[in-house]
């Protein structure tokens, strides 16, 4: 399993401005420790912003259709690191939303 701290230097390098990632651990072993910290970077879990969005007292903000709704860094089996970008109206589509 690709570790996150290493996926997060990576597109470190290639997108010096990043601030923040969120990482699914859908895939982890539960009880598994967090990933390490990379300087420069916030790295936290999707469960962390979820709850960070509960205490929130800042109104939602409907984003734009044609901002990116995700960047995901991924390996393909043959070896390929696409980096895909998804904004909100293609991820509105394919969830069926208009």
């Amino acid at each position: 399993m690709v570790q996150v701290a290493e996926v997060a230097q990576a597109a470190l390098a290639s997108c010096p401005k990043l601030k923040t990632i969120i990482y699914s651990n859908h895939q982890c072993e539960p009880g598994s420790p967090a990933p390490a910290q990379v300087p420069g970077l916030r790295i936290v879990s999707f469960e962390e912003v979820v709850e960070l969005g509960k205490g929130s007292s800042v109104p939602v903000a409907k984003p734009s259709k044609d901002a990116i709704a995700v960047l995901m860094y991924t390996r393909w089996e043959n070896g390929i690191q696409p980096n895909l970008c998804f904004s909100n109206s293609i991820c509105f589509f394919v969830l069926g939303f208009e």
